[in-house]
């Protein structure tokens, strides 16, 4: 993604040109600051975050795929 950004050093127009290092520098900053953000936020959430909440329909609720309707249910 980055590199695709500075491409944009290339183009004849100068906005263009000018947009390329911020949006490939703004890129970085923000791989920067998800990269250990991300492994604590789902440490914090766990299976909460993750888990479908489709995939355990409460009993008698209605899903909206009839192939999933009794994903959860003990025959």
């Amino acid at each position: 993604m980055t590199a695709g950004m500075l491409c944009l050093l290339a183009a004849d127009l100068a906005g263009l040109r000018g947009l390329g290092p911020v949006a490939a520098t703004g890129v970085l900053i923000a791989l920067a600051a998800m990269l250990p953000a991300l492994p604590g936020m789902l440490a914090c959430a766990g299976r909460w975050l993750l888990a479908a909440v489709a995939a355990h329909p409460r009993p008698g609720q209605r899903t909206r795929c009839h192939r999933t309707s009794s994903l959860g249910h003990r025959r």
